[in-house]
């Protein structure tokens, strides 16, 4: 439901439901300490609500339901580091937590993030260098590393961001692995970032 009222523009009445959902997922948690389920659904459910909470313009009430977020998939993904998906689920969260960051204006803190979001990434993609999920996942993180990195100044570190961003870019394009969807979500994104703060 909230899932829908997202995907509908319905923003603010997605995140009650979010609201809900995590609620319902913490009470079942603090009857169930132990139930792995349980503990992936207050992960995911954080994850939903803050960032609705950030398209909702609430960034400041995002941060800490992502900085929660990334520290739950963090431990769960250092208990058991062979679980691909609960380290996939702790960058994700890294990256959301530092989107949050600057969207409060806390650019140093949301650089720091965000570049270790970048770091993790980098790993996982040469852990793995064919996973084309793994490259949309590097693409996202140089992507918003680069437009923070602008938007704090940063304008020769981020051209340096966004051209390996460009060569990633290049090479899925070989490989006919860019979607639409990257098309319109990170390849046009990042050229706007390009023209904006690398014109020669």
């Amino acid at each position: 439901a909230a899932e829908g009222r997202y995907y509908l523009g319905q923003t603010a009445q997605a995140a009650a439901l979010y609201r809900d959902a995590l609620a319902g997922a913490r009470a079942g948690l603090q009857r169930w300490p132990g139930d792995l389920q349980l503990r992936w659904a207050v992960g995911r459910q954080q994850w939903t609500l803050g960032t609705t909470l950030i398209a909702t313009g609430q960034s400041q009430a995002a941060v800490p339901v992502l900085r929660a977020a990334r520290d739950g998939w963090t431990a769960m993904a250092a208990a058991d580091p062979e679980d691909e998906a609960l380290a996939w689920w702790s960058r994700t969260a890294r990256l959301a937590y530092g989107e949050a960051l600057a969207a409060t204006g806390d650019l140093p803190a949301a650089i720091d993030e965000l570049t270790r979001s970048l770091a993790e990434r980098r790993a996982a993609l040469a852990a793995a260098p064919a996973s084309v999920d793994r490259q949309r996942a590097l693409l996202t993180g140089l992507g918003g590393l680069a437009h923070v990195l602008g938007q704090g100044g940063r304008r020769a570190e981020a051209c340096a961001v966004l051209a390996e961003a460009a060569s990633l870019t290049g090479r899925m394009q070989q490989q006919a692995s860019l979607s639409p969807q990257d098309v319109d979500e990170l390849v046009r994104a990042q050229a706007r970032d390009r023209a904006a703060w690398c014109a020669a």
